[in-house]
């Protein structure tokens, strides 16, 4: 039982338990109760009565209800009372008077239009469950795009540092063989002064690192 359900169920016995003592019969309808309430979706109605009758609240006694607790149901309560059968006796005393219930038109089609009615409340709660079900898929996959479309240019970016990092590797181990086939070719050349002052600097530092090491 969802919230509204429960806060919809607990108006309507507070409503009964105002005009009616436990253990009386209820001298206002549901439906009665229910506008009392505020509440005007006559599936609302059926549902909340359902509820009721399916945890002891109230109970069915052919056209009319019973107040039995009123006690206002708690979250989660589970249903300890099954439903009442359609299957009555012929005949049954109340009050002194013996009322006669033996299958009639006018109960088998109200017996039809609250089976109606439950059937409606039921698939509208499987309607609405299915909704959020389909909101919460759409969010999900929405949100599955976008990490795999940033997962797409992490590794992207990731590709293009490693190319770079292996350009720069391979630039640097060019130059690295020049200045080796430089320093080769000044160690074999006979001695003589260089006119050139930025070649005469670049031989000065690498003998110096030489020598340092």
């Amino acid at each position: 039982m969802n919230t509204q359900s429960l806060s919809e169920s607990n108006a309507i016995l507070e409503a009964a338990a105002e005009r009616t003592e436990v253990g009386e019969v209820i001298a206002s309808p549901p439906a009665e109760l229910a506008a009392g309430s505020g509440i005007t979706n006559r599936l609302s109605v059926a549902r909340a009565v359902r509820a009721l009758m399916s945890r002891g609240r109230i109970a069915q006694e052919g056209s009319r209800y019973r107040l039995l607790d009123s006690r206002p149901l708690e979250p989660g309560e589970p249903a300890t009372v099954r439903r009442p059968s359609r299957r009555r006796r012929a005949r049954q005393e109340h009050d002194g008077e013996v009322i006669d219930e033996r299958p009639t038109y006018e109960g088998l089609g109200r017996a039809v239009i609250e089976r109606l009615i439950e059937l409606s409340a039921e698939a509208a709660e499987l309607r609405s469950a299915l909704d959020r079900a389909r909101v919460e898929a759409d969010a999900a996959r929405r949100e599955a795009v976008e990490v795999t479309r940033r997962a797409g240019e992490d590794r992207r970016r990731a590709d293009g540092l490693e190319d770079e990092v292996a350009s720069l590797r391979r630039r640097l181990e060019m130059t690295e063989t020049n200045l080796r086939t430089v320093v080769e070719a000044a160690k074999t050349r006979p001695a003589s002064p260089l006119e050139d002052a930025d070649a005469q600097a670049i031989l000065d530092v690498l003998s110096a690192k030489e020598s340092a090491e």
